[in-house]
């Protein structure tokens, strides 16, 4: 894991800027750095690295080819390259290979093979910058998933690109213009789609896309797939004729295959062990696959409802690792909240970064990798919406959607939970509370999509910003899904993983120079999980129906049957209590009018309806904090 950045201009790159964009990103690779600059062609690369594999300098970048045709500046791991580098042998290359690491297969394989068939030979979580110096040419490629982030844009007569926002932030002639449409997406979603980024003159590059930069910077191609999980959709295989001993066997080899992998390195490895269903599969194979104690870690928390410690505690004790849990109190999320915005660069709003960051803190103390659980819920059924989205749309689409239209809106909703609360003597639950509020702010969805996406958002409030953008965060395509889960499991995947958990996990993790692998993500896993009837994730009311029965070979059932409590925090109770002058004095009323963004009368009204214990807008609250808190802190 490491940072990558790198200037291609009109002009001669300056060496100083290159040296201090690549420094503020040391957090990222802090075990050493390297600059080059072909002056001839105004062209610059810079590198962080954070040693994984090869800790010698011969695994150092920016490196050159053997050739000396091309020199890359690689983050991420690609997990296949010693079956790639006896592969390469094998069709008759000689090569001299001068070290151990991954970046030199994957550039020895771009010399012999070519970009496009090392792209789709390699197995792994990547973005890189490829310079070829002959045709004077830059490609940047991101991985199939996301799982490695990748920014590109002009700042003046200048092509940049980098891993993080923040190396632009170094360049003296930047001026930092916000999209406003891109805030309008982030405050009704809490992230700002791909492509865009907050600033205008930026973009994000698409997962398993590169592009071409070509003429001194001044033209770049349309981002190229080389992987369209569209394509594995469209041309799904038929496992009718395999039984269910097959399938969960085919599964479990594709899992502990991808761990196996993924424990690779010469550095210690641990795991994030939440003591939920994905992680605790995860830790199970890699203590099954090792002698060794493995070193798992898990946050708790003082509120039960959020506590899921005891059973990650118990778990651990079970599967014999070495395990430590931290458990959050108020001075960790105070200590934590103002650097927000510097691990992120831009507004986000997943109020689980908050224990993301503080496991990855924990961790980094005491090995250098982990493993994690993320994406299990996007491979096979996870989430409240996959199980009971379908059966609620089910009833949706045959009321007349001008009825649904009249009742759908924030009124309406917060009558209704009086009503329920009133009719039945009794408060609703907080978990409760949310399910019917976003049940009810979907109802004037026309179609399927619109009803996803509208479980997705955070904020309707068309008058919630100075500048609304109601725009779709994916696109359906022409792709006929066999039902309702299966399209909104592809939706999160296009959208929700990449641009939310994956982002949510790399910048904390990163922040604190921690690699976080996802054998989940595994590009064949994905395929596999893709054409995996839906009835092997759900059953009934049980999601997530597959990892459950292999999980049962590791674990007792009490252990895996308790209710998914998700990776977060009661973050409306802090808000209320010793988050209050914090948030009242981001809210402030005259500073939001003077700032030009947010509606200032909206948001007072908003806070006000919050605080008399409206508990569903603590998520529109959080967005808009930390689209203050970000606000401030980089303008």
């Amino acid at each position: 894991m490491c940072g990558i950045l790198g200037i291609f201009s009109k002009s001669k790159v300056n060496m100083d800027l290159l040296k201090k964009m690549n420094n503020s990103l040391t957090h990222r690779g802090p075990d050493g750095s390297g600059v080059v600059i072909d002056e001839n062609n105004n062209f610059g690369i810079a590198h962080t690295r954070l040693s994984i594999l090869d800790l010698s300098y011969k695994g150092s970048q920016p490196m050159i080819s053997h050739n000396k045709h091309w020199i890359i500046s690689f983050n991420g791991e690609i997990y296949n390259h010693i079956e790639l580098r006896i592969e390469l042998e094998k069709a008759g290359h000689k090569i001299l290979w001068k070290g151990t690491s991954d970046t030199e297969t994957l550039i020895v394989l771009i010399e012999k093979l070519g970009l496009e068939k090392t792209l789709k030979k390699i197995n792994g979580m990547f973005a890189f910058a490829l310079w070829d110096k002959n045709k004077k040419e830059l490609f940047l490629c991101r991985d199939r998933i996301g799982e490695k982030p990748l920014y590109y844009g002009y700042i003046k007569n200048s092509f940049v690109f980098g891993s993080e926002l923040k190396a632009f932030e170094q360049f003296p002639m930047w001026d930092r213009e916000i999209d406003r449409a891109s805030v309008s997406q982030f405050i009704r979603y809490s992230f700002v789609p791909s492509p865009k980024t907050i600033y205008k003159q930026i973009k994000k590059l698409p997962p398993a896309h590169y592009i071409k930069i070509s003429n001194n910077g001044e033209r770049i191609s349309d981002p190229v797939c080389f992987w369209d999980v569209n394509n594995v959709y469209q041309n799904k295989h038929n496992f009718s004729n395999f039984s269910q001993l097959e399938i969960l066997d085919n599964s479990e080899k594709l899992i502990k295959n991808s761990v196996n992998l993924r424990m690779l390195a010469d550095v210690p490895v641990g795991a994030f062990l939440s003591g939920g269903i994905d992680s605790s599969y995860i830790v199970a194979l890699m203590q099954s696959l090792t002698d060794k104690k493995i070193k798992t870690f898990s946050i708790g928390n003082i509120d039960k409802n959020y506590d899921e410690a005891p059973n990650a505690n118990k778990i651990a004790k079970h599967l014999g690792t070495d395990h430590e849990h931290l458990y959050i109190d108020k001075k960790h999320i105070q200590d934590i909240i103002p650097k927000i915005p510097e691990v992120y660069d831009e507004p986000f709003a997943d109020a689980s970064q908050i224990p993301t960051l503080l496991v990855s803190n924990m961790a980094k103390k005491q090995v250098k990798v982990c493993l994690s659980g993320d994406g299990g819920d996007e491979m096979f059924g996870g989430y409240q919406r996959h199980l009971v989205g379908p059966k609620i749309w089910s009833i949706l689409k045959n009321i007349p959607y001008s009825f649904r239209k009249l009742i759908s809106n924030q009124k309406s909703t917060f009558l209704f939970l009086k009503l329920y609360e009133l009719l039945m003597f009794r408060k609703i639950n907080r978990e409760n509370q949310n399910q019917i509020y976003k049940i009810l702010s979907s109802l004037d969805a026309k179609n399927s999509l619109e009803f996803y996406q509208l479980l997705r958002t955070f904020s309707k409030n068309e008058k919630m910003t100075l500048d609304y953008l109601n725009q779709n965060i994916v696109q359906r395509d022409d792709i006929k899904f066999d039902n309702l889960t299966e399209e909104f499991i592809f939706y999160d995947i296009k959208s929700y993983l990449p641009d939310d958990i994956l982002t949510k996990v790399d910048r904390a993790s990163m922040s604190v120079g921690l690699e976080v692998r996802i054998p989940f993500l595994d590009h064949h896993l994905i395929e596999h999980c893709i054409n995996l009837p839906t009835n092997y994730k759900i059953k009934g009311s049980e999601n997530k129906w597959i990892l459950r029965k292999l999980l049962k070979k590791h674990l007792p059932s009490k252990y895996i049957m308790n209710k998914k409590m998700g990776f977060t925090l009661p973050i409306g109770n802090f808000l209320r209590d010793h988050l209050r002058e914090w948030a009242e004095s981001l809210l402030d009323t005259k500073k939001i009018q003077e700032q030009g963004f947010l509606n200032a009368n909206e948001v007072s009204k908003l806070w006000s309806q919050f605080l008399k214990g409206y508990n569903v807008l603590e998520n529109q609250i959080w967005c808009i904090l930390m689209f203050q808190s970000w606000l401030n802190k980089k303008k």
